[in-house]
């Protein structure tokens, strides 16, 4: 990740100053093989996880806020982490982010206040899941360690979010090809069960 680390380091800087970066996160896009629109419909899927990610550099705050700058879009969107668990959409794209944060809230989380600096590469609207990486990253870039979240628990919370809040009904699919996607592998879902394997 030494390119998009140099890239995230660099623009964290620009927009927050000398507060430090804390972590990282990567979640990427996918594509999917076969079971195109059967995984709402309870049925398999062999999707595969891409190159192309939504990366998050994450940097602490003291003054009880979650902001978030997205690169993509220009524009910071902000809140109280105090408010986090009764935000409602506004049709933003930030709605993916306010909509992942107040999930992590309802689940029983703590999200502590944080700079948040966006950046994706998978192209919106081109049917990659530009809203899943975004989603996922925003969640591992915003859970506590202590949360004892496992990756499906995080893809199920994903998928509320996308689905409660944003108010776009998706199967679970794609957050969960950006959780389990692996190098050189489809991922095969039965989305009856959620049991999995790398093909």
């Amino acid at each position: 990740m030494a390119g998009p680390a140099s890239f995230l380091t660099e623009g964290f800087r620009e927009k927050y100053g000398d507060a430090g970066i804390t972590r990282m996160v990567r979640a990427p896009g996918r594509v999917n093989l076969i079971g195109e629109h059967t995984d709402y419909n309870l049925g398999f899927v062999l999707p595969v996880a891409l190159q192309m990610a939504c990366y998050i550099a994450v940097g602490r705050r003291h003054d009880g806020r979650l902001r978030v700058w997205s690169e993509n879009v220009r524009q910071s969107r902000e809140w109280p982490v105090e408010n986090l668990g009764s935000l409602e959409r506004t049709g933003e794209w930030s709605d993916y982010v306010a909509g992942v944060a107040r999930e992590l809230v309802r689940a029983g989380c703590t999200v502590r206040p944080s700079n948040l600096y966006l950046w994706s590469t998978v192209p919106v609207g081109s049917g990659l899941s530009s809203s899943a990486a975004l989603e996922v990253a925003a969640a591992m870039a915003l859970v506590d360690e202590a949360a004892g979240l496992t990756r499906l628990d995080i893809a199920r919370l994903c998928q509320r979010a996308e689905t409660d809040f944003v108010g776009l009904p998706c199967g679970i699919m794609d957050q969960f090809a950006s959780l389990f996607g692996e190098a050189g592998c489809a991922v095969r879902i039965d989305c009856r069960t959620l049991a999995h394997d790398a093909v």
